[in-house]
């Protein structure tokens, strides 16, 4: 996939984007006007009150760092530096990352099939991939369940690589299943969508897997999801396979 193609995905998700963030945004700066008006407008305000207008303020503040580091990871072009990474044991370490960060109640497997050549992606987009992946099943699962993180090599023929908009070829295979409530079909349809989430949450974005499947695309691979009700789910992450120098 060339890189104007690449580019087209993180485009197209953009102007997706643009319309929700404008929204977004407005939503957490409110706030902050908002409570600096209402501080500068007030001479006498006790200690207590200060701190509680501060903690809203710096909880909003947070909240529009996080759409905006989303938001920057659908953004196209950029000079961002690739790595060659051996992701067998990669994915150890997001199996143990995860062990820490998603709670005691969560058991966190690994599970590695056939082991062939390298990826080329960035390492911290790829971190950003996986770790919303991980969380996304610790949070459908409400922190406690089993999550099994798998890889393997395989090889996507022509029909296949084409339906999916793919180079056919050598591709690292890596999913993320939980064993939670599984999806509804409509849910599935939108799950890679920018801004759509089920949670009911206040603060949910509903950006960490447009996140994913733009990063998907932008490498050259693709992103999936298989679950049913009752079910749990299986994000597919898909990159291209480069031979191992040396």
């Amino acid at each position: 996939m060339d890189e104007q193609l690449r580019d087209g995905y993180k485009m197209a998700a953009m102007g997706t984007l643009a319309g929700g963030l404008s929204h977004e945004l407005n939503n957490v700066l409110q706030p902050v006007i908002t409570l600096a008006q209402f501080g500068i407008d007030r001479d006498h305000v006790s200690e207590r009150e200060r701190k509680a207008e501060m903690t809203q303020v710096l909880k909003a503040a947070e909240r529009g760092a996080e759409i905006v580091k989303n938001a920057l990871a659908l953004a196209p072009g950029g000079s961002r530096e690739t790595d060659d990474i051996e992701p067998w044991g990669y994915l150890g370490e997001v199996a143990a990352r995860a062990r820490r960060d998603v709670g005691p109640n969560v058991e966190v497997d690994v599970r590695v099939g056939t082991r062939r050549g390298e990826i080329r992606v960035n390492r911290v987009e790829l971190d950003e991939a996986l770790n919303n992946l991980v969380t996304n099943a610790a949070e459908a699962m409400e922190h406690a369940g089993k999550i099994v993180l798998a890889i393997e090599t395989i090889d996507i023929g022509g029909e296949d690589a084409r339906g999916r908009g793919m180079v056919p070829g050598a591709y690292v295979r890596i999913t993320v299943a939980d064993n939670g409530p599984g999806m509804s079909a409509d849910v599935k349809q939108h799950a890679f969508d920018a801004f759509f989430t089920t949670k009911a949450d206040a603060d949910a974005i509903g950006l960490g897997l447009s996140v994913v499947y733009n990063l998907a695309r932008g490498w050259g691979g693709d992103a999936a999801v298989e679950s049913e009700p009752g079910e749990g789910a299986t994000f597919e992450l898909l990159i291209p396979n480069v031979a191992k120098e040396g």
